[in-house]
């Protein structure tokens, strides 16, 4: 069907009194211009940058055919991109464009307001010729074989339940963990269950603070390229951080929008892109703990439980090997740490090898192999350690590295004082820095502890970088410091005492046990007559070893 012929007026939307007439204007509209077809229309639209990188229609198929044959009030933002079209269907020079989309954007305010759907609109969402983003979904995929995590979503949705009913504010949740632990993944599975609460359209934006190779995105880049997708024209977007921002509230304001930041450096890269007002839901996830976000709700994961681990090895495997042996998954799974992206990795190992079994790969794994397995092309747990071990200092590196070779599973700042061969202040600020990326956990107030893997990491880092006498002075340094609190424990004990002498014994085992691991670590034994145990104070008051474990011997120089 041809176009009207020039001067033929175009449908005036000032006239329409409600929704439905509006709506049979716009169908005029399309008339007016030839009717063109859906793809046609679309063409028109044309397509826009999302932040994820990818391309999206900006008028799809099926949106404007469900507007059109409708009975509820389009949004803004699809009336500016559908008039323009038309327009350029019906042969209008750009130059007129402009007023008359003006004109249909006054009629839709009008109506709004009747409707009780109005919402201010400070600046144009698109250029006059150019698309507009609003209602876009630029979420990656949900991931298939999500698997657990129910506590998790459970208090993240009461959260927005108490938000939705009291909040005045925007809300932010954040989502921090140490790498690999499945943030990303549950950030996007909980926006696409809450997609349909935000209609005004769902946002990922990758800022990339641990990608390989590429520096985090700026505050102004990252807020250049949303207003760009917006469809602000680029002579519209401010040199300047501050006022990008404004403009990207502005936007935003009264609007139901969902934002998914992903991979955020720290609260600086993150405070810009904020919305201002009430009605948009932001999910950040970072390997940092973002404490300078002010009242955000924050999650901190955690690996996964071991039947939940267990279960996601099942799903991602995808055959019948996982079930034929659960004793080998259960023993892979834990030699994975139920860190998500290692049970995966480990998992598209084997898929590529359908000839192995499950015990095959327990094997491996065992055979002093474990982080080798755990990687398939350009992902790796190794490489995703590394990225974080590579954003720290070269003080907190080395203390990293250095407690790596600490036996045990937890360990306070006066042994890592000693090993890294500093003050204890020193040492427990790096302990909380360390802690504050999620490369230490904390299970109780003063003590820390490294993830299996990060373990093994920090290890195959400290024979990397430290030289054999670096290692074994450090490790020495601990030694001295374990044997001086055991003599200091023995000597608190006396003949007055003897009601605390347990107390002593105990503590003095529980020192013995570190300085016996202490010197097995790396060879450093053969520098030690025999391995420590224990002193024991006698009722007489005189020092004495137990011979019943073994005789403490001090430092051999």
């Amino acid at each position: 069907m041809k176009a009207q012929e020039p001067g033929t007026p175009v449908p005036d939307p000032l006239n329409s009194k409600g929704v439905v007439e509006f709506v049979g204007l716009l169908n005029r509209l399309r008339l007016w211009a030839g009717q063109p077809s859906l793809r046609r229309l679309r063409a028109l639209g044309g397509q826009i940058r999302a932040p994820s990188g990818s391309l999206v229609d900006v008028l799809p198929s099926s949106t404007t055919s469900a507007v059109l044959n409708g009975e509820g009030l389009p949004r803004m933002e699809f009336v500016e991109a559908f008039v323009g079209a038309c327009l350029k269907a019906g042969g209008r020079p750009v130059s007129e464009i402009h007023d008359e989309v003006e004109r249909w954007r006054e009629a839709w305010r009008r109506i709004a307001i009747v409707a009780r759907h109005a919402e201010p609109v400070t600046v144009p969402l698109r250029s006059p010729d150019g698309p507009c983003g609003v209602g876009r979904n630029d979420l990656p995929s949900d991931v298939v074989d999500f698997t657990g995590r129910v506590e998790e979503l459970q208090w993240l949705s009461s959260v927005l339940s108490n938000n939705d009913n009291h909040g005045a504010a925007a809300v932010v949740l954040t989502i921090d963990g140490m790498a690999g632990v499945g943030k990303t993944a549950l950030a996007v599975h909980l926006a696409h269950q809450l997609a349909a609460r935000y209609p005004d359209g769902q946002l990922f934006i990758d800022l990339h603070a641990h990608t390989a190779g590429r520096e985090p995105l700026r505050p102004a880049a990252a807020l250049a390229t949303l207003l760009r997708a917006w469809g602000v024209g680029a002579d519209r977007i401010p040199d300047e951080v501050d006022p990008q921002a404004a403009l990207w509230r502005s936007l935003l304001a009264r609007r139901r929008m969902l934002i998914v930041l992903d991979d955020a450096a720290d609260a600086n890269q993150v405070r810009h892109l904020l919305p201002g007002t009430a009605g948009c839901l932001t999910v950040v996830t970072s390997r940092r703990r973002l404490v300078g976000l002010d009242a955000a709700y924050t999650l901190s994961l955690d690996v996964l439980p071991r039947n939940d681990a267990v279960a996601l090895f099942g799903r991602a495997l995808g055959d019948d090997r996982a079930r034929r042996d659960p004793v080998a998954v259960a023993d892979v799974v834990r030699m994975c740490g139920h860190l998500p992206l290692a049970v995966r990795l480990t998992t598209s190992r084997l898929r590529t090898r359908p000839v192995w079994t499950v015990a095959d790969l327990a094997d491996r794994m065992r055979n002093g192999r474990r982080l080798s397995e755990m990687a398939a092309e350009d992902r790796g747990v190794a490489a995703a350690f590394t990225v974080s071990y590579q954003h720290l200092s070269p003080d907190l590196r080395r203390v990293f590295r250095l407690v790596g070779m600490l036996p045990g599973e937890e360990f306070g700042a006066d042994v890592v004082a000693a090993l890294a061969g500093c003050g204890r202040d020193e040492a427990e600020r790096s302990l909380e820095e360390l802690l504050d990326v999620h490369l230490l956990r904390q299970p109780t107030a003063g003590r820390y502890r490294l993830h299996e893997l990060l373990r093994h990491h920090a290890y195959l880092l400290a024979h990397e970088t430290e030289t054999a006498d670096e290692r074994r002075a450090a490790v020495a340094r601990v030694f001295q410091y374990y044997l001086k609190s055991a003599k200091n424990t023995a000597d608190s004990t006396g003949p007055d005492t003897i009601a605390s002498s347990d107390e002593a014994t105990t503590r003095l085992c529980a020192l013995g046990k570190h300085m016996r691991g202490i010197v097995q670590v790396d060879g450093i034994g053969d520098r030690y007559r025999q391995a420590p145990e224990n002193l024991i104070r006698t009722t007489d008051g005189s020092l004495r070893c137990d011979q019943r474990i073994a005789p403490v011997c001090p430092f051999s120089s």
